[in-house]
């Protein structure tokens, strides 16, 4: 197991691999921790806000298809 105290990252990363919790679950604690501000920020420094939409829709075309 990850040491929380040193590495609280890659505890909650394992937390997910392991089963322990989803994702989602994850994703949600952390965005209601999170200021509106730094969830702007983080969509916005990891090309996730609107401004990258264009880009993104185009990336993620292909996500979607049904074989």
């Amino acid at each position: 197991m990850v040491n929380f105290e040193e590495y609280p990252r890659e505890y909650a990363l394992q937390l997910v691999e392991e089963g322990t919790v989803t994702s989602h679950h994850v994703l949600c604690c952390a965005l209601k921790y999170m200021s509106y501000d730094d969830v702007r920020d983080m969509l916005d420094s990891n090309e996730l806000s609107p401004r990258f939409l264009p880009r993104l829709r185009k990336v993620f075309q292909y996500d979607y298809i049904e074989y």
